[in-house]
């Protein structure tokens, strides 16, 4: 048995090297000893992904970042999730219209995390249920503003 695992994660690994990466860096609820907050971030650039579960989870210890790159199959997961966390510009579908569905299912905050922030569309994204916007950012500070949100948003829709 733990042969043919090797060998499914090889063939994975070379026909789809970035989905491979996805799954080993998200352990799904692996080692969750001391997680409190499951959050799910949906982009569908790699490295955007990759840095902010990187600087999340080492600002927060009880914070375990879950990635994907793919809105479709995040809605499929998405209601094992405390917050979850979209880009706007994705290839298949937008921030908005991925809060949307989301939205006809499940309360669970959302915040729309986008390079693209402008008033226009921060009301936009209001008006389709999302939380919190906020700005992309590189630096320490930021990521550490990101995390604070999302404890608020966590904290908040717990209490109601």
């Amino acid at each position: 048995m733990r042969e043919r695992t090797r060998k499914n994660e090889h063939l994975l690994l070379i026909q789809y090297p970035f989905i491979y990466r996805l799954h080993h860096q998200n352990a799904l609820f692996k080692n969750t000893k001391g997680v409190r907050s499951r959050v799910l971030y949906v982009d569908d650039e790699e490295n955007s992904l990759i840095i902010a579960k990187n600087f999340l989870e080492r600002i927060d210890s009880t914070m375990l970042v879950n990635i994907l790159s793919s809105p479709e199959e995040a809605l499929k997961i998405f209601e094992s999730y405390h917050c979850i966390i979209t880009d706007y510009k994705m290839s298949t579908m937008n921030g908005l219209e991925f809060a949307q569905k989301i939205r006809a299912n499940s309360n669970v905050p959302i915040i729309l995390y986008t390079e693209w922030g402008t008033d226009e569309l921060f009301e936009k994204a209001n008006a389709s249920g999302i939380d919190e916007c906020l700005s992309k950012g590189s630096d320490r500070d930021h990521y550490e503003a990101l995390a604070k949100r999302i404890k608020y948003l966590i904290k908040k829709y717990q209490n109601n």
